[in-house]
């Protein structure tokens, strides 16, 4: 391999490595110099390294200041390596410069190439640069210290530049106008930092009014937030036996639970004195003389009533007509002060109905004598007193019965029997109901400044009527004049809220004479047309000249002819209602007392049913049944309890639930029901199609044979929800249930599991229903045999589920 030195050397391949060691052409390292050199030449070369090595020669950096002189040998390490003077690179690529090896560190502590953070690094900024760009990035950084845009208003705050915008958003040294300057406020260029301040205390923000919990939605400025609470219609507070009186806005007739307040006053307010506005009541006499005619008089036949049977009363809560009465008893009040007041309260003799008043204060809510509130009376026909509770006081109606001798007013009396005498019973109309019913309305009067007088007369009227009259009411004290009565009138309807109407009888001194009792117990006595319902005091029984004519509309009235009364009326039930509240309570109570397992079932809305054609055939039917019931030695049917064997427990859940202490009366109530002839509320489901046709033509009695039925042939119905729910159809994720009233009448009571034939043994016992009561263990079913013993009156859609327990 060193052929090409000089060396002409052959071998074997075996010796080639040996050779190649010994060989006098390899090269060797001078000791001295660390040279390669040829082997052969290598001892020559050692003595003249030798010689030369001791020779000493300046360092070439001498002129920048080196004064080291190594030897020769030395002098390319000491120049590359050691001497201080030499040029070394910067280590930063970037950078040309090459300073002496001595001062390289502090030109690399300097160098303008040298990688530095920002100078914003503690405000967040994390980008890298060299020395000579960072002043450039300094400037446009995000991340650099600015002053807000506000530091001329008083902001000392300095914020990174990506902050800024948000930071000026939220300045406390913004300049703002107040929110509520559209509103009058005069705060337009106010700091930010004193606005929520300001705003916190500004008289034109908006506040709650402080009647909000009674269904005040406004929000009058601060200013003028006494002013609007000074006439807010929310101002004025229901009375708190009213079933509604935590409600805002609600009408509805209410029958009251306790009669004695009204008995009583039937009682206090009698006085044994006829008229000349009393008319005959054997209609005999056409002209009537002071003092009444001969009828009336003691002794005459029958004679004047000795009293006054108390058959139902009716509460009207109707928040509307409660707030218009509150402000006309606060405008006397504000406009007349107290001077001219407590006429009632040192009346002489003192006003009848006031004792009573004193004496209920569950029925009666205090008064203000100074202003002369008080209660009085106001007879009419029977049907125009159920109408006031949805109609309220009605001035054209004035002097219709017996004449107006004060004006176009209305007319009280503070005595029962003065009011009498404009009362009058539905006699002679087409399917007379209140035969022998009369009603007198109560009312709660604000008399304020009564104009005296002993005598009627348009003079002292004209005094009293007006918005600007000199005096709020008349008082024409006939009982200081003639000894008969004292008669009151007011010529405002607000001054005026109907608050009760008592329906009674007239008790005579001659038995035989219209006898009262004869309709049952006062629990017994029901309404034609419930008091809740819209079309209360309409006659369903007046049909059109030709009944093929009548025809209501999918809601409203029939107007073909003017004497028809019928009516279809479909009313959403109010969810916030205390009517909707118990129905879902209803629903709830039955599951869990019955066999439902107490399975959750939600009431999503409810309908009531006014169909005056149904409902007049449900009537019809059940005057045939308390007929019946009323040959009986006790007058009543026998209770479901008793046929039930269980007095304490066997009563319908619905009832029973109804019944309950802290149930609200409203529309839903047992003193709407009338349990002398077992009526009772009972569910039945159904699908959307088959509930349209029970609302538009009633029920179908089919015949057991087409349709296989457990307790034999009729309509179904039960006391448990989830009974009803294994009929339903679901429809739209509701399931339809139908709430019916149902006369049950005389019962038929079987334990059996199954009785096919029930219906036919049940009719033939002169019975009106079945009960099916499977092992006596329930669900208990009511089957009625007649499509006019129930009447469908609510609708209620519902979200849940049923078990089926039986299928045949």
């Amino acid at each position: 391999r060193y052929a090409h030195r000089g060396c002409d050397k052959s071998m074997t391949a075996r010796d080639e490595a040996e050779h190649h060691r010994l060989c006098d052409f390899r090269e060797e390292p001078c000791p001295n110099c660390r040279k390669p050199q040829i082997h052969g030449q290598l001892k020559a070369h050692e003595q003249q390294c030798r010689q030369n090595s001791e020779e000493v020669t300046p360092c070439r950096y001498h002129e920048q200041g080196c004064a080291h002189t190594p030897f020769a040998r030395d002098l390319e390490a000491h120049e590359t390596k050691v001497c201080e003077f030499r040029p070394v690179p910067c280590e930063f690529k970037q950078c040309l410069e090459k300073p002496m090896a001595k001062d390289r560190p502090d030109h690399v502590q300097n160098c303008k190439y040298r990688p530095v953070d920002c100078r914003n690094k503690s405000s967040g900024c994390g980008d890298n640069m060299t020395f000579v760009e960072e002043q450039a990035h300094a400037q446009i950084c995000e991340y650099r210290l600015v002053e807000c845009r506000y530091f001329s208003t008083g902001c000392a705050v300095k914020i990174c530049y990506n902050q800024a915008q948000e930071h000026a958003r939220v300045c406390g040294y913004r300049k703002q106008q107040c929110e509520y300057v559209p509103l009058g406020c005069d705060q337009t260029d106010c700091y930010a930092q004193d606005l929520a301040k300001h705003e916190l205390e500004c008289r034109y923000r908006p506040v709650e009014c402080d009647f909000k919990f009674r269904g005040c939605t406004t929000k009058p400025s601060f200013s003028e937030k006494d002013d609007h609470q000074a006439k807010c219609r929310f101002r004025f507070e229901f009375p708190r036996y009213w079933a509604n009186s935590d409600e805002h806005n609600f009408q509805q007739m209410v029958l009251s639970r306790g009669l004695e307040p009204f008995e009583q006053m039937a009682q206090a307010t009698y006085v044994s004195k006829p008229t000349r506005d009393r008319p005959c009541p054997v209609n005999k006499c056409a002209d009537i003389p002071r003092g009444g005619c001969e009828h009336v008089l003691a002794g005459g036949d029958p004679g004047l009533p000795l009293g006054y049977v108390v058959r139902k009363v009716i509460r009207i809560e109707d928040s509307e007509k409660w707030v218009k009465y509150a402000e006309a008893r606060e405008t006397i009040k504000n406009t007349r002060g107290d001077g001219y007041g407590k006429w009632a309260a040192s009346a002489e003799p003192g006003l009848l109905t006031s004792k009573v008043v004193e004496d209920h204060a569950e029925a009666f809510a205090p008064l203000d004598h100074g202003i002369n509130e008080m209660y009085l009376m106001h007879g009419t026909n029977i049907r125009a007193s159920l109408s006031v509770g949805h109609n309220g006081v009605n001035l054209r109606a004035a002097g219709t019965h017996r004449g107006s001798h004060a004006g176009e007013g209305f007319y009280m009396s503070e005595s029962i029997t003065k009011a009498d005498e404009y009362a009058s019973d539905d006699r002679g109309e087409v399917g007379a109901y209140y035969d022998d019913v009369y009603a007198v309305v109560v009312l709660r009067v604000t008399m304020g400044k009564m104009n005296y007088t002993e005598n009627f007369d348009k003079e002292a009227a004209a005094v009293s009527m007006g918005a600007n009259a000199a005096f709020d009411s008349l008082l024409c004290d006939r009982l200081k004049a003639v000894d008969t009565f004292r008669e009151f009138v007011v010529y405002n309807p607000d001054q005026a809220y109907a608050e009760y109407v008592i329906l009674y009888e007239r008790q005579y001194r001659i038995p035989d004479f219209r006898a009262p009792g004869r309709l049952g117990m006062p629990e017994d006595f029901s309404f034609q047309v419930p008091v809740y319902w819209e079309n209360c005091y309409k006659n369903t029984a007046k049909l059109c000249s030709e009944t093929s004519m009548c025809a209501p509309p999918n809601t409203g009235l029939c107007r073909k002819t003017q004497e028809c009364q019928q009516f279809f009326v479909r009313k959403e039930v109010d969810v916030h209602s205390p009517t909707f509240a118990l129905l879902q309570h209803m629903v709830n109570a039955s599951a869990q007392q019955g066999k439902g397992g107490g399975r959750s079932t939600k009431l999503i809305r409810a309908e009531r049913i006014e169909a005056s054609k149904l409902w007049q055939m449900y009537v019809e039917r059940k005057l045939e049944i308390r007929k019946q019931a009323q040959r009986k030695p006790d007058r009543r049917c026998k209770p479901i309890a008793e046929v039930d064997g269980a007095k304490e427990s066997g009563n319908v859940l619905t009832t029973a639930i109804m019944d309950a202490p802290g149930v609200s009366d409203s529309s839903i109530s047992v003193t709407h029901l009338e349990l002398g002839i077992n009526e009772v509320l009972a569910f039945h489901g159904t699908s959307k199609d088959a509930c349209e046709n029970i609302l538009e033509g009633g029920f179908q009695i089919h015949d057991a044979s087409e349709h296989r039925s457990r307790f034999g042939k009729g309509a179904y119905l039960a006391e448990d929800v989830h009974k009803s729910l294994e009929y339903c159809v679901e429809n739209d994720g509701c399931n339809i249930v139908l709430l019916c009233r149902v006369t049950c009448g005389e019962i038929y009571y079987t334990t059996r599991n199954t009785e096919e034939d029930a219906t036919t043994t049940a009719q033939g016992l002169s019975m009106n229903c079945t009960i099916g009561n499977p092992r006596g263990e329930g669900p208990r079913e009511i089957v009625v045999f007649e499509k006019d013993q129930l009447y469908p009156e609510f609708v209620l859609y519902l979200q849940g589920e049923a078990q089926s327990e039986f299928r045949l």
